[in-house]
């Protein structure tokens, strides 16, 4: 059944891609969007820069950069990176002189802020001195056209946002579901657990549903919102010092990255010592000072960094354009070409991994197809190791088991778990837990901790499904440890 509860993405958004699953529910809907919104937006980017005043050699080189990206893109499809490059469109064709692509590049914009509002809104800090550029041109403030636009659609987008968190408020359990999953991603996602740890388990939990938590398997019963709490406040309490440290840890995981757009920036300013021509600086400067602030209490991802670091570039050919800034600058077109080649060496490595990771898909689907052939089975994947996505994003519908299959980590509490999966009762009620083979004993002893401090009983793993890579288990009393319900499966 259809449902419109995509939690990270608007529910106005998740309302359309519902319907349509509900008219035509043969037609992976969820799929067919995002990669319709890549081809579009890298169209609309590709059209902007072909209308460009630059060389035909540098809008070729930019032309095979973004149909590079589109393969990266496609072969990597993720929600937050479909927005990027969505409100990278927008961005491109607000910054038109033209209002009537101004209006589009808002939808743009406006689709991206569904999709992944702070994705959208990070795409718009980097791109930020663009618009304001023509601020510092005039004696006093003069908002044009194209600034008031971007002004109106951060209104509507805000507004966006704020319909989607009333819409979830005006439920009891959807409320209390995305305040406990906002406060466990803000933990889970936080790099300064490391210091808490000894206080954590002193005080708050024991070691085992501690380490549960980070391994993104709590047991519901156990840690609520109250316990999340106690946490993030120990978190919030560490001093900005000693946080500080964060940022120069997370950064050199993309020192090249960050060098690569500084010796950039600093050749236009080199070549074109004006105002203008510290504008991709200014763009840099936005862009490393949103990751140094987000670095302090959460992880850089990569696909983040990426994401921005393609926004700067992709906005390059528009200022070469407008304020004639690629003369005399020898490093642009080696620096494209180097990029080309990047992204097109990521692209054959995840096709390959692509390749690799379906075999171990189907390695597991197996498994568990036959457990949950008996329709009393119900089956909950430890922290990640259900791999739906190694599949092919057109056919995940075909795949999911709707009525037996529950998941935990940023699931837990999740009202669609009410009465199906809410504490480790569950196990203790005959059910199964699939892991993988490498990380048994960590999630097996973790889990059998846990009950026993918790409910003063006594289990044993016992796998009742094996594969080349997976199990399935079920945890036993102590006393029946010898009686398996169920056969081995090989």
């Amino acid at each position: 059944m259809p449902n419109d509860h995509l939690v990270f993405i608007n529910r106005i958004y998740g309302s359309v891609i519902c319907n349509l699953y509900s008219m035509w529910p043969s037609i992976e809907w969820y799929t067919i969007a995002f990669v319709t919104l890549n081809i579009v937006s890298i169209s609309l980017i590709g059209t902007a820069i072909l209308r460009t005043s630059n060389k035909l050699v540098v809008k070729i080189f930019f032309l095979v950069l973004l149909f590079s990206l589109l393969t990266y893109l496609s072969l990597l499809l993720q929600f937050t990176k479909v927005s990027a490059i969505c409100a990278t469109a927008g961005v491109v064709l607000m910054y038109d002189n033209r209002r009537g692509i101004n209006y589009i590049g808002a939808i743009m914009f406006l689709i991206a802020a569904l999709i992944r509002f702070e994705a959208a809104f990070l795409v718009l800090i980097v791109a930020s001195p663009l618009f304001f550029f023509s601020l510092l041109k005039r004696r006093g403030v003069h908002f044009d056209h194209r600034l008031r636009v971007v002004l109106s659609i951060i209104v509507i987008a805000s507004l966006c946002d704020f319909i989607d968190r009333e819409y979830y408020k005006s439920d009891k359990n959807w409320n209390y579901y995305m305040e406990y999953n906002s406060l466990r991603g803000s933990i889970n996602d936080n790099p300064n657990l490391n210091a808490i740890g000894q206080v954590i388990t002193n005080n708050v939990l024991s070691k085992a549903d501690y380490q549960l938590l980070l391994n993104f398997f709590p047991d519901p019963d156990i840690i609520d919102i109250d316990v999340l709490k106690e946490i993030k406040y120990v978190l919030d309490e560490i001093p900005l010092w000693n946080k500080l440290i964060n940022i120069p840890r997370q950064f050199y995981s993309y020192f090249f990255w960050l060098c690569f757009l500084l010796v950039l920036s600093l050749s236009f300013v080199y070549n074109e010592r004006s105002i203008r021509g510290s504008v991709p600086s200014g763009m840099n400067l936005a862009m490393v000072g949103a990751f140094a602030y987000v670095a302090l209490n959460a992880h850089i991802k990569e696909r983040v960094f990426i994401s921005a670091f393609f926004v700067y570039i992709l906005l390059l050919p528009i200022l070469f354009s407008r304020y004639s800034l690629l003369k005399k600058n020898v490093l642009v077109i080696p620096s494209i070409f180097v990029l080309i080649i990047w992204l097109n060496v990521r692209s054959y490595e995840a096709e390959l991994r692509n390749v690799k990771l379906y075999g171990l898909y189907t390695d597991q689907i197996a498994l568990i197809d036959e457990y949950l052939s008996a329709p009393e089975n119900k089956l909950v994947p430890f922290g990640t190791s259900y791999k739906l996505e190694y599949n092919s994003p057109f056919l995940i519908s075909e795949e999911y088991y709707e009525q037996q299959i529950y998941y935990a980590g940023w699931a837990s509490h999740i009202p669609l778990n009410i009465d199906k999966y809410d504490s480790f009762n569950y196990f203790m009620d005959g059910n199964g837990l699939l892991v993988s083979k490498n990380i048994f004993e960590l999630a097996t002893g973790l889990i059998v901790s846990s009950i026993s401090s918790n409910s003063d009983v006594d289990v044993e793993p016992k796998v009742v499904g094996e594969s080349k890579y997976y199990l399935v288990v079920e945890f036993v009393p102590m006393k029946n440890a010898g009686i398996s319900s169920l056969c081995k499966i090989h």
